[in-house]
């Protein structure tokens, strides 16, 4: 599932307070292995349920759980058809296979891609440096930090991930606009606007309250 996917079925789980489908597990010593309804499971947990049903079944082969997840799982969804082909392969019985409901001519012509490893050496790295007085750099720290919290605060739980490109894409716009060519001012004028727009969100939060 997408990112916005699981979280349209997390706020769909919280106004239903149960799941409609049951996810479907293996009993393992007193444990449940979930083989069909995962992201239900986890939408659930998100949710904070205190509780859910599930159907499971007892003292399985590993070849008919895989059958049994192969055939609940290939039928609806975005299948990820490298993880797809790698179980599949897993099951020797033809029964089971059959039982899966997988289309073995469709699936066996597809090519898991080869992942070639990258190390360190392998990468050309170019620095950019940014040169400031100690006042500067005091005040860049400070809206930082200001802006992180405005941000946490605004999307409450939320995690805020960096993007690199975006950064390049916005500092390169400001040296347009600015006519600046200077990486280090052009910087400068960045952390005004967001100090502008801190001092402008502080302002509304004020008026509100």
């Amino acid at each position: 599932m997408t990112p916005d996917q699981m979280n349209r079925l997390v706020e769909n789980v919280k106004r239903d307070g149960f799941l409609s489908q049951l996810p479907f597990g293996v009993k393992v010593e007193e444990k449940y292995r979930i083989i069909s309804g995962n992201h239900r499971v986890t939408a659930s947990i998100k949710a904070k349920l205190a509780g859910i049903l599930i159907l499971y079944i007892e003292d399985i082969d590993s070849e008919r759980e895989l059958a049994i997840q192969l055939s609940h799982n290939s039928i609806s969804g975005q299948d990820d058809l490298g993880i797809l082909k790698t179980l599949y392969l897993q099951i020797k019985e033809l029964d089971w296979k059959a039982y899966s409901g997988i289309d073995e001519q469709a699936l066996l012509n597809y090519q898991i891609p080869e992942l070639i490893p990258i190390s360190e050496s392998d990468i050309q790295l170019n620095e950019i440096r940014l040169f400031y007085a100690d006042f500067d750099l005091k005040r860049i720290d400070l809206t930082l930090e200001a802006l992180e919290k405005s941000i946490i605060d605004d999307k409450r739980d939320r995690v805020i991930l960096g993007d690199f490109a975006r950064f390049v894409e916005t500092m390169t716009e400001i040296k347009r606009k600015l006519n600046v060519k200077n990486h280090s001012v052009a910087f400068i004028k960045m952390i005004e606007i967001c100090e502008e727009w801190i001092q402008a969100n502080d302002n509304e939060s004020y008026a509100k309250s």
